[in-house]
């Protein structure tokens, strides 16, 4: 058998050299920090991992546990970022840091944030280099919360429906009457909402049996400022 060549040998050292320091790179971790909407309703993410919860009139609390490079929990420091969503006179919104904190994660790496907006807001988590923690500077995580329509419908009588919507004191408030594939009920005009927030219907018209939904439209200003709606849906 035929030895090795030198400049072989060279070329696998170097393949080897390289191969430990890729090996190396990705056995190398940093710190951490992971959101989630705590308590009931809804939730989601969206594609670039921000983390998407829905606000009653009571705010939301989001949970969250930092771990260092090393992958444990730990007690490290965290700065806080809220974030109001503003509408521009283009259409588009602004979003504006209306508030920082500075907080500490319990000693298992866990911690909590309240927050109550009232249509949405922005709230970003970073981590606090602490050497003796282990912990390294740079990781982060963020949440968008928005405040929650709900509607709750009555059945006054001889097709008469009344909505009543809260989450919110904005105004106009619109609420449209759709069918089950979501256009609006022919013959049945859209209505603001009272300052109790109700909308009352005759839909006396409307076929018995048909299934219907609705949508409360609070204008194309605050349109995307507002969880989106659970359409439930009804019968006359």
């Amino acid at each position: 058998m035929r030895g090795t060549s030198p400049t072989r040998r060279a070329l696998l050292a170097c393949v080897a050299a390289l191969g430990l320091l890729a090996a190396t790179g990705s056995a190398a971790q940093a710190a951490t920090v992971t959101l989630r909407c705590a308590g009931k309703g809804p939730r989601n993410s969206d594609s670039a991992g921000t983390v998407l919860c829905a606000s009653s009139t009571k705010g939301r609390t989001l949970a969250g546990v930092v771990k260092n490079d090393a992958g444990r929990p730990v007690a490290a420091r965290l700065t806080v970022t809220f974030s109001s969503w503003t509408p521009t006179a283009d259409g588009a919104y602004a979003i504006t840091t209306r508030a920082t904190q500075t907080i500490a994660a319990k000693a298992d790496g866990t911690f909590s944030i309240k927050d109550n907006p009232a249509t949405k807001e922005s709230i970003r988590v970073d981590v606090g280099a602490d050497a003796t923690l282990g912990v390294s500077g740079g990781a982060f995580a963020q949440s968008d919360m928005s405040r929650e329509l709900t509607v709750k419908i009555a059945k006054l009588g001889h097709g008469v429906v009344r909505f009543t919507v809260t989450g919110t004191t904005h105004r106009p408030l619109k609420v449209w009457v759709l069918d089950d594939s979501g256009y609006p009920v022919a013959g049945v005009k859209a209505k603001n909402v009272n300052r109790k927030g109700q909308a009352t219907f005759n839909l006396s018209h409307v076929p018995h049996g048909l299934k219907l939904t609705y949508f409360v439209d609070p204008g194309r200003v605050l349109g995307d400022l507002f969880w989106d709606q659970s359409r439930v849906p009804f019968k006359v």
